[in-house]
């Protein structure tokens, strides 16, 4: 079960990891990578929060059992945008190597509180969301 959002966890979290490798790349080719890794990240989290809302969240959200679960995924994926749309701010593609520590130091921040959530929703939302389906199924 889930098979498919599992699969998009994985590839979000390889995206996340990618971001660290910028920073051995030329700045023009820094900027573009920047840009395409930003672009597939967005992508792949707007399909994955898709596919979770109809297939965990939709068909739970009348259980009262489920709502502290689905309240902490809802909150860490609000964490996660909130993070991502304040560096994406602070960090446009055209100033990333103008402080280069800083701009390092924010894609460590972000990486690692992407780390986190996406082994909180691997390894916890999705077993309980699972195990509170087939319950609601019995």
């Amino acid at each position: 079960m889930f098979a498919d959002i599992r699969a998009l966890f994985e590839e979000i979290k390889l995206i996340a990891e990618a971001f660290n490798g910028l920073e051995t790349l030329e700045p023009a080719e820094k900027a573009r990578e920047l840009i395409r890794l930003r672009r597939d990240y967005s992508e792949k989290n707007a399909r994955v929060a898709t596919l979770v809302e109809a297939q965990i969240c939709g068909p739970l959200e009348s259980r009262a059992d489920a709502q502290p679960l689905l309240r902490r995924y809802r909150e860490t994926v609000n964490e996660a945008r909130g993070a991502v749309a304040e560096h994406q701010a602070n960090w446009p593609a055209t100033k990333i190597d103008t402080d280069p520590d800083s701009y390092h130091l924010s894609v460590h921040r972000i990486s690692e509180m992407q780390s986190a959530h996406l082994a909180w929703k691997i390894d916890t939302f999705l077993p309980e969301a699972e195990r509170l389906l087939r319950a609601a199924a019995a």
